[in-house]
């Protein structure tokens, strides 16, 4: 440490009597991790030369000292402009202008002096437009879809969005066009923008089969206070203070089950230690090789005075599969286990039994499917640890509909005797996401002669009012929307009606039912149903 110590008290974050100690050792530990990493970048580039001079004992002189500490900071400023320098290509700034207000008025009123204000009428193109909605975007692919927080594009049908990047504005219009498709979740609290117009962006690289680590070094991009509508996006940067952490409900209450209504309510989520300010959400985390390894998320509960700070999701399989299922105009899906988990009992925590209670087994759901009983407890899902209900949440909702999954499951005897771990094999039905801002896409909801369906597991409650008591496995489909006065409608086919078949083939997915369906074209079809009075009819479809 003595090479380094000279370094160290000629820091720019160095001896300065800070406000906040909190933030001071935040800045301390990451500044030195920071130059411990680029210490060693630049001892391999440019090993140091043996001085002839030198004494026996191997000190250095201060003057070699001082030409390690200038090789550091070099390499550590050269890398965060590298970083900075592929960022920009790829980061945008977006602006939400709500269709109800006109945009050319959209703008700050400064003041001037006692009396004077100045609200010149501008247009979002204006470079003096200043939008009270912002955020921060990610190109990522060459087809100019930009990936951001749901959270913050709200709702599409009264808000319309513009897209700087590389100093020009473009707009991105959330229209219909073919094969250019635009829809939001939020549940996963990402959306995917399209622009629609030929520009030159460059595609982000997402970081494949990367595992982040606590106390990693990273940088951030954004649109602090709307301030990269000139197209130059602003950077940040940071550690990752922790891992897998879960969104925060309001502060002195217990959130119900209910009540957290994104995936991330559950877990896994980045925990970042950076300057992020409002305008980074929506924006990528970067590791020091400038590939994108986390999507930055608002949390409505951090006061905005103290947001040194902030969460992440993680570029893994679930963002990427959500991400997919966007680009294509779809929702994505979440699974399904169909069993009400609680936490485990103390007695049982006592000794030492860590994982999800199973309190209640809904029959002919998948968990019944797969064999779970009540008093059992779960402990992993495809080899991801349980710890509490939380976590099995968690570990189902990162699953798609339809998923094989294996269940690691504690049993114990109905007898009070020993217990026994066991393996059972599932799979997945769809979830059903109740949330105060519904999903949208640009895509219609495919429709058959007027009926769409949908997983029944994946209806609202009040629409599926029942669920069959005459066959010992339930139908996996049902009516999800009968427009009226279409073929269907008239056929008798009612919204939350269980479909179990179609021309007496077994259906299971919206998928199978199409095709099914389209297989049959140009001629009536025989729909097996059951109807709200829980008997089962054959209707056929013109």
């Amino acid at each position: 440490m003595a090479n380094i110590k000279p370094l160290l008290t000629s820091l720019p974050c160095g001896p300065v009597r800070l406000a906040n100690p909190t933030r001071a050792t935040a800045q301390w530990v990451g500044c030195l991790a920071m130059l411990l990493h680029f210490a060693v970048f630049a001892w391999a580039q440019s090993p140091p030369e043996t001085d002839p001079q030198a004494s026996p004992s191997g000190a250095q002189e201060p003057a070699a000292t001082a030409i390690q500490g200038d090789l550091f900071l070099k390499a550590m400023q050269e890398k965060s402009i590298q970083v900075a320098q592929r960022a920009a290509r790829s980061v945008v700034a977006i602006a939400r202008v709500r269709r109800e207000t006109d945009p050319r008025t959209e703008t700050l009123r400064f003041q001037f002096g006692p009396g004077i204000r100045l609200n010149e009428l501008s247009r979002p193109t204006d470079p003096d437009f200043v939008p009270t909605d912002y955020a921060a975007g990610v190109v990522i692919d060459n087809e100019g879809h930009i990936v951001t927080c749901f959270s913050e594009l709200s709702d599409p049908r009264s808000s319309d969005y513009y897209v700087w990047c590389n100093k020009e504005p473009r707009t991105a219009e959330p229209t219909w066009v073919p094969a250019e498709v635009q829809a939001g979740d939020p549940f996963s609290d990402i959306a995917v923008l399209k622009v629609n117009e030929s520009i030159d962006l460059v595609p982000i690289e997402l970081a494949s089969d990367y595992e982040a680590r606590k106390g990693e070094l990273v940088f951030a991009a954004g649109n602090p206070y709307a301030a990269a509508r000139d197209g130059s996006t602003s950077m940040a940067w940071g550690i990752i203070a922790n891992i897998d952490r879960a969104l925060a409900g309001q502060p002195g209450q217990t959130s119900s089950l209910q009540e957290k209504q994104t995936l991330h309510h559950f877990g896994g989520l980045l925990q970042i230690d950076a300057n992020l300010s409002n305008g980074f959400n929506g924006g990528p985390v970067l590791n020091l090789d400038g590939a994108m390894i986390g999507l930055i998320i608002p949390n409505a509960y951090v006061p905005t005075a103290a947001k040194h700070g902030g969460f992440a999701i993680p570029v893994d399989e679930t963002f990427q599969r959500a991400v997919d299922s966007l680009k294509q105009g779809k929702i994505p899906e979440f699974g399904f286990l169909g069993i009400v988990p609680e936490e485990i009992p103390a007695s049982r925590r006592e000794a030492g039994i860590r994982g999800a209670y199973v309190s209640r087994v809904v029959p002919g759901l998948p968990g019944d499917l797969a064999g779970l009983r009540p008093d059992d407890v779960i402990m992993a899902v495809n080899g991801q640890p349980v710890f509490d209900r939380n976590s099995l949440f968690y570990a189902l909702s990162r699953q798609g509909a339809e998923e094989k999954i294996d269940l690691s499951v504690r049993r114990f005897s109905s007898f009070g005797g020993s217990a026994e771990n066991i393996t059972l094999k599932g799979q997945l039905s769809k979830k059903y996401v109740a949330s105060k801002i519904p999903a949208y896409t640009l895509k219609p909801l495919p429709s058959w002669r007027g009926l769409s369906v949908e997983y029944a597991t994946a209806l609202p409650t009040e629409m599926l009012r029942f669920m069959s008591r005459s066959l010992p496995t339930p139908p996996k489909l049902a009516a999800l929307q009968v427009e009226p006065n279409t073929a269907a409608w008239q056929a008798g086919i009612r919204p939350g009606q269980l479909i179990l078949a179609v021309q007496g083939e077994t259906v299971s997915t919206p998928d199978q039912f199409t095709e099914l369906v389209n297989r049959f074209s140009g001629q009536s079809i025989e729909i097996t149903l059951i109807d709200a009075a829980d008997t089962l009819r054959k209707v056929s479809v013109p």
